[in-house]
């Protein structure tokens, strides 16, 4: 299923906002249940996500997702990969490509606090870390790594 047709059925069959089909069409990439299954809980948990791991002030919200299962990092990987896609999006121009598009000020505010080398490292950063999963490294001590690299200084 196209990413237009399916942002196409969630706008007409299913009555989500525009900004909502569009990030669920680009995140899902054309799987419409699993999109339709999890849309009610993605948006807040990716945004929650986004704010422990950017922000320095969510402490409550790290320890959380800390305390989480491992199982669930690979999404927090996605979330933040799509993050800081979008950020370079927006450098570039291309605003209606957002996967995002729910927080689409808070990286159109963000386009300026990071360079194109520093969005590359960090995509890459992220990146890496699902070899890490994948050998089983402990997923506790991952997340603090992570976090204090992407962390706005």
């Amino acid at each position: 299923l196209s990413k237009e047709k399916m942002k196409d059925i969630l706008l007409k069959d299913y009555g989500f906002s525009d900004a909502k089909a569009q990030s669920l069409s680009l995140f899902y990439e054309g799987r419409i249940g699993k999109a339709i299954r999890e849309n009610f809980n993605i948006f807040d948990e990716k945004n929650r996500i986004i704010d422990a791991f950017i922000d320095n002030s969510s402490e409550d919200n790290f320890e959380i997702i800390k305390s989480g299962e491992k199982e669930k990092l690979y999404d927090y990987l996605l979330y933040l990969l799509t993050f800081y896609r979008d950020i370079w999006f927006v450098k570039m121009g291309l605003v209606r490509e957002l996967v995002n598009s729910d927080i689409k000020e808070k990286i159109i505010n963000s386009k300026n606090e990071y360079t194109f080398l520093e969005l590359e490292n960090k995509i890459n950063f992220i990146s890496s870390f699902v070899s890490y999963l994948d050998q089983n490294v402990n997923h506790k001590l991952l997340l603090s790594i992570l976090r204090i690299n992407l962390c706005k200084k």
